[in-house]
């Protein structure tokens, strides 16, 4: 029941606001608007200025039409000025006003001299109608000016020019009864440059020149001046001097127009009634003006109660709500159009019959805004109950189109994402090129092409700084994204991309990027985490170990020294000896592998030739080689190389190589050993046939418990490779391991030592 209520409150406040704008707008003065509202007085008004204007073109047209034609009392009598010459078929001929007047009354046409008025009568049928050239009509100067120059120019029957004679001459009846017959507050005198006289002289007051001008309201020209001398506003244009013939340039000294106007009217005139309708017309418009701006305010509160409750409104409960909201409004204009044609067949019936000809423009648009405004009002509460519920871009067919668009970019990857922006780029471009070419080549039939074509241009120019602003901006993101994996390649793991700097799809490969930057902080952190927790495993168990191991190896050594007659019990006791043996190397191993891979071990730096320490090595296995069949060739240079390293450590990198090559190598082969120098590193490699077939990477070799002998038959633990890597490495050097059919090869490459700048620096 309340929104029905605010519903036609709403309805009658439109009403309202239509009715009062409506009489405001047919009593407004064309261009002044309501404006003249605000005038205090008729004289002061818009409409005021429009009637003095009007009368004084009329003064014009009346001296003119006074000089051409005449006193009137002597053309009713037959003794009428020539007013046009032409030639006939007969020769040069002037006809008079009588003349013409005789021949319209034959073709049915006469005229009242009391009123001025035209009537038809019956035409003779003998009437003589011929065609003459017309080069002069005395009340018409400009008549060939306006003419199309040619053989024909001015060509007419004898007819149509005295019926046009006729029609003129009641103009100048009209208007001397208007102007000069009727007592007027309007007084003027009028000195106009004539076609028979130099000066006609008009007028309709006895006063002075000077008396008129001291009329409250007065107008005054003289010659060719366009300053016009008025109390009047807006000035009256009409008053500036405009000759009939725009040949005469002459005539203009002879002008001059006074114009007086009383303005306490003591003569019922078209200025009283006038100002007595101006002053009911005021009142009348500060009524219907509060009409409308009631109805505006009211018409706008109770639009924001309908479309708070439409707003408030369930879109399931309206049928229109599910259509996609550029359908909607599309029946919403067809509906318009419908609407419209039904009252043209109706109501715009009525509407022309009752209301004058120059208002029906007028209503028919009143019909068409108020039809669009309803639907407007449905369109905008629908919009409304879709934006509440967050639906009203989702329901769109420009959303569906770009889903589909994005869809397909998706689907096509990135080279038809890239093609379909070329495409468009492209022919924008061509089309707004062909534009601007095709406008600058009109340029002379609209000067507003060349703006348009420059306007193309301009369009041009911006659109490919913004793709070439847009294609740099991407070539910066993806620079950055570029360097982001680069350093991740190289091991780097902190590696954050500011979110803010990236767009697009470089936006989601920052944040991946990102993501793999901290997948793999934490995948160092817990493998670091792990290594120490292993290394503290292993350090700890062979702590643990080493002390019982200490006690059965001491046993054993009590045990050999007792006198035991027992073979089977010495057999035994030996067995011990050579196991636990075994055992203690491999816990030292495991405690110096943990060390070396965490790097949680000294290193002392000293100048170490590692020709030398080679050949020492060569001399300590020399009898291991020897009880296996070996033969050691060794290949240095006559000089020393020296390197910068741990020579403990370094002794058992190549401690761990000698004693894998003596374990690993075929029976009476060669072992080969070469020492050198290559740039700025140093080298030591071994080369030995393997007893067994090597059916692992040579990157698996120094993993700590592997060995060439996958079946473990040898004593080998496994961690000699691994200790020699990691040892190395903490040297600033490097172990490779190259396998090539059954031939093992080891190298060890360290950097050659340098001697320090500071004599006093020391390693």
């Amino acid at each position: 029941m309340k929104k029905t209520i605010i519903l036609i409150i709403h309805v009658l406040s439109i009403l309202a606001f239509v009715a009062g704008f409506s009489a405001i707008y047919i009593n407004n003065t064309g261009s002044s608007g309501i404006t003249w509202v605000s005038a205090g007085d008729y004289s002061e008004s818009p409409q005021f200025a429009d009637a003095v204007n009007s009368d004084i073109e009329k003064l014009k047209k009346l001296a003119l039409y006074s000089d051409v034609f005449g006193d009137i009392d002597e053309i009713e009598d037959g003794d009428g000025l020539g007013i046009v010459t032409a030639n006939t078929p007969e020769g040069p001929m002037e006809y008079n006003v009588t003349d013409l007047i005789g021949y319209a009354e034959s073709f049915g046409w006469s005229i009242d001299f009391e009123t001025g008025n035209t009537r038809t009568t019956n035409a003779k049928s003998d009437a003589e109608n011929f065609d003459i050239r017309v080069l002069e009509k005395k009340y018409d100067p400009g008549y060939l000016e306006n003419l199309e120059p040619g053989p024909s120019q001015g060509v007419m029957s004898i007819k149509e020019l005295s019926i046009d004679a006729v029609k003129t001459l009641s103009s100048y009846i009209i208007l001397h009864r208007e102007l000069e017959d009727t007592a007027s507050n309007f007084s003027y005198i009028l000195y106009y440059p004539g076609v028979n006289e130099e000066c006609v002289i008009i007028t309709n007051t006895d006063l002075r020149s000077d008396s008129v001008l001291g009329l409250p309201e007065y107008v005054h020209a003289v010659g060719s001046s366009e300053t016009v001398d008025t109390s009047i506003s807006p000035v009256p244009t009409a008053a500036v001097y405009t000759p009939f013939d725009k040949s005469d340039t002459e005539s203009a000294e002879f002008y001059e127009l006074t114009v007086g106007i009383d303005t306490s009217y003591p003569y019922s005139d078209r200025y009283s009634r006038a100002a007595a309708e101006f002053k009911k017309q005021a009142n009348m418009a500060y009524t219907w003006i509060a009409v409308a701006v009631l109805g505006f305010v009211l018409a706008v509160i109770t639009l924001i109660f309908i479309l708070r409750d439409e707003a408030a409104e369930e879109s399931a409960k309206h049928i229109f709500d599910r259509l996609p909201v550029e359908a909607f409004i599309c029946i919403m204009a067809a509906l318009s159009v419908l609407f419209y044609y039904l009252f043209k067949l109706t109501l715009c019936r009525v509407m022309e019959a009752m209301a004058p000809f120059s208002q029906q423009q007028y209503w028919r648009t009143v019909a068409k805004t108020l039809i669009v405004y309803g639907l407007s009002v449905l369109i905008l509460g629908s919009c409304l109950r879709r934006y509440r519920t967050g639906t009203l871009y989702k329901t769109s067919l420009f959303n569906r189109l770009e889903l589909a668009i994005e869809d397909y970019l998706v689907n096509s990857g990135t080279a038809g994402t890239l093609l379909v922006k070329f495409v468009a780029f492209a022919g924008i471009n061509i089309f707004l090129a062909v534009e601007a070419y095709r406008r600058y080549s009109q340029r002379m039939v609209n000067s507003r092409n060349i703006l348009v074509s420059s306007l193309c241009i301009t369009v041009i120019i911006i659109l490919d700084i913004f793709c070439y602003g847009r294609l740099f901006k991407v070539a910066r993101q993806r620079e950055k994204i570029d360097g982001a994996l680069k350093s991740i390649s190289e091991g780097g793991t902190n590696v954050d991309l500011s979110e803010d700097e990236f767009t697009g799809q470089e936006l989601e490969t920052a944040r991946s990027i990102n993501n793999i930057s901290v997948g793999l902080m934490s995948a160092v952190s817990d493998q670091v985490k792990s290594e120490r927790l292993k290394a503290d495993l292993i350090t700890n168990v062979s702590h643990d170990i080493k002390t019982p191991l200490t006690s059965i190896i001491n046993y054993v050594g009590l045990l050999k020294r007792e006198n035991i007659n027992n073979e089977k019990a010495n057999e035994y006791i030996d067995i011990l000896e050579r196991k636990s043996e075994r055992l203690k190397n491999l816990t030292e191993d495991l405690v110096e592998a943990s060390k070396a891979s965490s790097g949680n071990i000294r290193i002392d730096f000293t100048k170490l030739d590692i020709v030398e320490l080679s050949e020492q090595a060569a001399a300590e296995f020399e009898d291991k080689f020897s009880a296996r069949g070996l033969e050691f060739c060794l290949t240095k240079p006559e000089t020393p190389v020296f390197v910068n390293a741990d020579g403990r450590h370094l002794w058992r990198v190549f401690e761990n190589l000698f004693n894998n090559a003596s374990k690993y190598s075929l029976e009476g082969t060669r072992v080969y050993g070469d020492v050198g120098c290559s740039g700025e590193n140093a080298f030591f490699t071994i080369k030995n046939i393997s007893a067994m077939k090597l059916n692992i990477s040579p990157e698996e070799l120094t993993e700590r418990f592997v060995r060439g002998d996958i079946s473990r038959t040898t004593e080998g633990s496994g961690l000699g490779l691994s200790i020699a890597k990691s040892l190395a490495s903490l040297m600033g050097g490097e172990l490779k391991i190259e396998i090539d059919g059954d031939l093992y090869k080891a190298t060890v490459l360290l950097p050659v030592y340098k001697e320090p700048e500071d004599e006093n620096q020391t390693y």
